[in-house]
């Protein structure tokens, strides 16, 4: 079955084809030529469509751990830190040169960043004191793919550094 109108503000026609098998699905085309006898459109030779079944009830997601506060976890021994932040000081480096891009004022960006570390040395968290959404996003992706090799219990590495 086919429907065709003119829509006078586009100046186009739009005809829409349903399928009488399935009466809920409707293709649409819009065209500058007026249609002949709804005729399919060169441009649409055949439709398979399939029906799509509703979403299933979204199970809620449960809430991330509660961490404690970071002062009150060991901190990781300093070589490791220094370590991690070798490896990653160029990708860190990059977020610096993308934010100095966005803002040309910026020249000196003081970074302090608190990461959080599971038993195995997984990145639980990231905190930072940064404040422009960007450059701080970046940092986090960054941190979050540091490797830090397994404390034994929840621990934090505290990160600081001057990007200029």
């Amino acid at each position: 079955m086919c429907a065709c109108q003119l829509d006078a503000r586009a100046r186009t026609w739009e005809c829409v084809w349903i399928s009488v098998r399935l009466p809920a699905i409707a293709i649409a085309i819009a065209s500058s030529a007026a249609p002949k006898e709804c005729a399919v459109s060169s441009r649409v030779r055949e439709a398979v469509v399939t029906p799509v079944r509703p979403p299933a009830e979204a199970k809620p997601k449960p809430p991330p751990p509660q961490l404690p506060p970071l002062d009150k976890l060991p901190s990781v021994a300093d070589e490791i830190v220094v370590r991690a932040l070798d490896i990653g000081r160029a990708a860190f480096n990059g977020c610096f040169a993308r934010a100095r891009r966005a803002d040309p004022t910026l020249r000196v960006a003081k970074v302090a960043l608190h990461v959080v570390l599971d038993a195995a040395g997984k990145v639980l968290a990231v905190e930072t004191d940064v404040t422009d959404e960007r450059f701080k996003g970046c940092l986090v992706r960054v941190a979050r793919g540091l490797a830090f090799p397994a404390p034994g219990r929840m621990a934090v590495a505290h990160i600081a550094f001057v990007a200029s």
